[in-house]
């Protein structure tokens, strides 16, 4: 059996992350099962990836309203994004011949399903969602398996896109193996050291993290920072300049479960990895800073279950973390709902169900 994951490595962390989280899974479960990882908007063209990326992270920084009104208005694949992305994709999928195409990131489903639509390959099409809401390009009748972070997603799958209910699968978000381990590491009692935060801005370093330093910086004896800016070196630089008492800059970690499962609280923009992470390890989560559309989704549900704490104003962190630590009941509550959202081996689900007769 040999299968294709098609991804995004530039445009969004957790799509990449989740594609080596299953790929990791067969290899270590499934080792006869050949998986290939591949980057789509590179396999349609490598000047499409470059226009893609840069238009899409100007629109962040300088035109937000921008890309949330693309996301929240676009109900459906253009011509480009089916019919022209499928005649670049043919090749590559006649070349590798898989049994099984997966898609981490919506960019390849439309063009996939085309294909499929055409008779031109036999293969069985996947999507996984990454995030806590889906786009409606993702929907096709040409899609064989659709895996989904929770039962709401496959409910309105099944009701509102009249998806068969066989091909909906709600195994949560796949993460690392190393974060199946259930982690119930809540305390009960408010801890009497130094409250740990972690403050994370997904691979890019997004967000107000400056900010977020000077608003705890009066309270060097209370809280303690862990910041990571991930792959962004001149933000890593920028924070490292302000030598800041209560706080350590890190940059791109890959033992991030350590990170996460040290700290008392999380502060970090709601991707759905880095929630997902943060669920499995059973650490509770303070929302700021999303980025237009999926992230504002994600931070809808995840407020809407009393998972996590919206906060609209970095100097009011500070605040919220002491109310949040010292109303014992609230946080028992907070701790049941997080164990409670726990989806536990997700990747090994997927791997699972994709060897067994469809």
């Amino acid at each position: 059996m040999k299968i294709i994951i098609f991804t995004e490595t530039k445009v969004g962390e957790g799509h990449y992350q989740a594609a080596t989280a299953i790929k990791t899974t067969f290899n270590e479960s499934y080792p006869h099962v050949n998986v290939k990882i591949l980057s789509g908007l590179k396999c349609i063209s490598p000047v499409v990836e470059w226009g893609v990326v840069k238009s899409y992270f100007w629109m962040l920084q300088y035109a937000p309203f921008l890309w949330k009104w693309i996301y929240t208005k676009t109900k459906k694949s253009s011509f480009i994004q089916s019919h022209l992305f499928a005649f670049r994709l043919m090749n590559v999928v006649k070349q590798e011949n898989p049994d099984i195409v997966l898609c981490t990131h919506p960019t390849c489903i439309p063009a996939l399903a085309v294909l499929k639509k055409r008779g031109m390959f036999q293969f069985k099409l996947g999507v996984v969602v990454t995030d806590f809401d889906f786009h409606p390009t993702i929907i096709s009748t040409f899609v064989d398996y659709f895996f989904v972070p929770h039962a709401k997603c496959k409910e309105r799958l099944i009701h509102s896109y009249h998806i068969a209910e066989k091909k909906v699968y709600d195994f949560g978000i796949p993460l690392h193996p190393e974060f199946d381990v259930e982690m119930n590491k809540m305390a009960e009692k408010i801890p009497s050291r130094v409250i740990q935060i972690l403050v994370l801005g997904g691979s890019t370093g997004y967000g107000p993290m400056e900010k977020i330093i000077q608003a705890f910086s009066p309270f060097k004896d209370h809280y303690f920072l862990t910041v990571i800016t991930g792959r962004n070196k001149e933000l890593y630089t920028k924070l490292q300049a302000m030598k800041a008492e209560n706080a350590q800059v890190l940059g791109y970690v890959d033992d991030m479960k350590k990170w996460i499962c040290y700290a008392d609280i999380v502060i970090t923009k709601p991707g759905g990895l880095t929630i997902s992470e943060t669920i499995a390890c059973g650490t509770p989560f303070i929302m700021i800073d999303p980025i237009p559309g999926h992230e504002e989704a994600n931070m809808r549900y995840l407020e809407e279950q009393g998972l996590g704490v919206i906060a609209q104003d970095v100097e009011h962190l500070p605040n919220i973390v002491e109310n949040l630590f010292y109303h014992s009941q609230d946080w028992r509550e907070w701790k049941k709902r997080i164990l409670a959202e726990q989806k536990q081996g997700a990747a090994r689900k997927i791997a699972y169900t994709l060897t067994q007769p469809f």
